[in-house]
């Protein structure tokens, strides 16, 4: 009888051991997530998820594969060779505009403002947006962020007809920018904390105009999935969702505690560099962060800021194509705020 009852308490613990991690006990599912560039300050959100188990609670084993771009991960999401990617919206707006991508949906906002920013020298004569009328913007080919500008001059009564190009690989494009060869180039808010120094080193006074203090409030960058994976792999989904907006509301209210978690996995970064880009994106892409009393509210995505978000993209890039905004996400997986 004493063993029949022992066991019975084993099943009891199997079975509740499966509820909790979605499958058998001691199994986690596996799941390949992407991310927008190699691996940076920001991303502690992600890594710190891995390290401090938080995933495996919710029984998944991800494996973050770096990445080369937010339009590569849209791609592969769409083609199937990876379960989750960590992508812009108004690059994803893009793709589905452009390339006809439809079977891609945000399941998450998690860069709820945009980070871009416009980078400047203030010893350039540059004051206040219309001062970039006629300036030379230092830029890579490709640049999402920098076919935006076209939308910024326009809000801001910039007269873009005579800026100049210095056109660079994208990871040396803002060196002319920094040394005074360029008066201004489009960016991200992280960006400006690091290159500060090198620039007054170089004689440069850099600041910034941020994107959403002037006219273009977007989202960022988002979790997306396939829609062949919301539907075949919902309770796969839903967990992830759940155990990544965790860690980034986590992140927001530890962030020193997260870098140190991604410098475990990323040797090769500074602590201080890494820790200033991550803070940089909390303060204004993450406004939530450390109050949301939910961290599933984190994720939510606005109809109305979509709408903007499409818009722009449309102006900016001189398409004719319609997209429903609507359909380029779902608050599915998250609550809201």
């Amino acid at each position: 009888m004493r063993t029949q009852i022992r066991w019975i308490r084993l099943a009891v613990v199997v079975v509740a051991l499966a509820a909790l991690f979605g499958g058998p006990a001691g199994a986690a599912d596996a799941v390949k997530f992407k991310l927008d560039f190699s691996p940076v300050g920001y991303h502690a959100m992600f890594y710190s998820g891995v390290s401090r188990g938080v995933y495996a609670r919710h029984g998944l084993s991800v494996d973050i594969i770096p990445g080369t771009g937010s339009y590569a991960g849209v791609m592969d999401v769409a083609a199937g060779k990876i379960d989750f990617a960590f992508a812009d919206s108004a690059t994803l707006a893009l793709a589905a505009l452009q390339a006809g991508v439809k079977d891609v949906k945000i399941i998450a906002m998690v860069l709820e403002v945009t980070p871009y920013s416009i980078l400047y020298l203030r010893n350039h004569g540059i004051a206040k947006p219309p001062d970039l009328a006629g300036k030379t913007m230092a830029n890579f080919q490709g640049s999402g962020v920098g076919r935006l500008f076209r939308s910024f001059a326009r809000i801001n009564g910039v007269d873009a007809s005579g800026v100049k190009e210095i056109l660079s690989a994208p990871p040396t494009y803002l060196n002319p920018l920094v040394v005074g060869q360029a008066d201004f180039a489009p960016s991200t808010v992280n960006q400006t904390v690091n290159l500060r120094e090198p620039a007054r080193q170089a004689g440069n006074d850099l600041a910034e105009f941020r994107f959403v203090d002037h006219g273009m409030n977007i989202h960022g960058a988002a979790l997306i999935a396939n829609v062949q994976t919301l539907a075949q792999r919902k309770d796969l989904a839903k967990r992830f969702v759940q155990a990544t907006l965790e860690s980034v509301q986590w992140t927001a209210r530890n962030p020193e505690a997260a870098v140190d978690e991604l410098l475990k996995s990323n040797p090769q970064l500074k602590k201080d560099r890494a820790l200033a880009e991550l803070r940089s994106i909390l303060s204004v892409s993450v406004p939530r962060g450390t109050t949301a009393g939910d961290p599933q509210q984190l994720g939510w995505t606005d109809a109305g800021t979509m709408v903007r978000t499409v818009d722009l993209v449309r102006e900016s890039f001189g398409l004719s194509q319609q997209v429903d905004p609507a359909a380029l996400y779902t608050n599915e997986f998250v609550t809201r705020p």
